[in-house]
C-alpha cells in the first residue's frame, strides 16, 4: 500500500510538471506568409510574453541607378520581441542598413509593414539606396514547421543573431 502511494505521488508529479504552469507559458505558433508573391516569411509567437520570433523572410531588394535586384534572404537567430497590445516591432537602423518588420496581430488577421534598404555604389562614383519600397506582409498560423518556406534561390544571404548580452551580429554573404 505504501509503495502504491508513492508511485501515485510520482505520478501526479510527473503529470503537473507536464501540463504545469510552465509547459502552458511556452505555447508557440508558427506563423506562414508573405510579403509578395514567392517572398515568403516565418515566423513563431509565444504566448508566454507574449513574444514575436522572427525566423526567415525572403525579399526582392532593387537598386535604382544599377538596375539591379537582388533575391535576399534574412533568418535570424536569438530574437524574442514583445508584443504589447497586439503589435510589435523589429526596428534595426544605423549607418549601414535601415531594417524594419513592424506588425499587428489580432484574432482574425496578422500584417504589417516590412521595409529593408542600405546605400550601395553606384559604378559611376556615386551612391543609391537599394530598397525593398515599403512592403506589406500577411501571414497565417500553421500547425507545425513542416510549411516552413526555405530561403529558395536567394543571391544575399543575411543572418541577424541577437547574442546573450544582446547584441546584434549581422552576417552577410553572396
Amino acid at each position: 500500500m505504501r509503495r502504491m502511494r508513492w508511485l501515485l505521488v510520482a505520478a501526479l508529479a510527473v503529470v503537473s510538471l507536464a501540463f504545469g504552469p510552465t509547459a502552458q507559458a511556452s505555447k508557440q505558433t508558427f506563423f506562414v506568409g508573405e510579403t509578395a508573391p514567392g517572398q515568403s516569411l516565418l515566423f513563431t509567437v509565444v504566448s508566454g510574453g507574449p513574444f514575436f520570433e522572427p525566423i526567415l523572410l525572403n525579399t526582392k531588394i532593387k537598386c535604382p541607378v544599377t538596375g539591379e535586384q537582388i533575391l535576399a534572404s534574412f533568418s535570424f537567430f536569438g530574437f524574442q520581441i514583445p508584443i504589447d497590445h497586439g503589435q510589435f516591432a523589429l526596428d534595426m537602423v544605423d549607418i549601414q542598413e535601415d531594417f524594419r518588420w513592424d506588425g499587428t496581430i489580432t484574432r482574425t488577421s496578422v500584417s504589417g509593414p516590412f521595409s529593408f534598404s542600405f546605400p550601395a555604389f553606384d559604378g559611376a562614383g556615386g551612391f543609391q539606396a537599394c530598397t525593398t519600397g515599403d512592403l506589406t506582409w500577411r501571414a497565417r498560423p500553421v500547425s507545425s514547421a513542416a510549411a516552413r518556406p526555405s530561403a529558395g534561390t536567394a543571391t544575399l544571404h543575411v543572418s541577424i543573431t541577437k547574442d546573450a548580452h544582446g547584441r546584434v551580429h549581422i552576417d552577410t554573404s553572396r
